[in-house]
């Protein structure tokens, strides 16, 4: 008798959520929104560009070593070739 119960109050309260969902007040149809003017200034802020020093840089991405060499110092304007050796085949 007691599940019974609880069962019918469970239903009930379902119940109740659902219809709550259901029934309200219905709104009329919307008006329009006011037009927003967004206005914004930006300013550029200036930074030092790299310019090319020359120096050639080999980094190659081995799959079983990683990094050859595994500590490079890079400098501003420094041009960096990536040599990418995977020993593993894809078939």
């Amino acid at each position: 008798m007691v599940q019974y119960k609880s069962i019918i109050f469970i239903t009930a309260l379902w119940l109740a959520v659902l219809f709550s969902g259901c029934i309200g007040e219905q709104e009329g149809t919307p008006g329009t929104t006011p037009a927003v003017t967004a206005t914004s200034f930006v300013t550029e802020t200036p930074f030092p560009e790299a310019t090319p020093t020359g120096n050639q840089t080999l980094v190659e991405l081995d799959s079983r070593r990683g990094f050859v060499p595994n500590i490079v110092t890079i400098n501003a304007g420094d041009e960096i070739v990536w040599d990418n050796y995977n020993a593993d085949t894809v078939t």
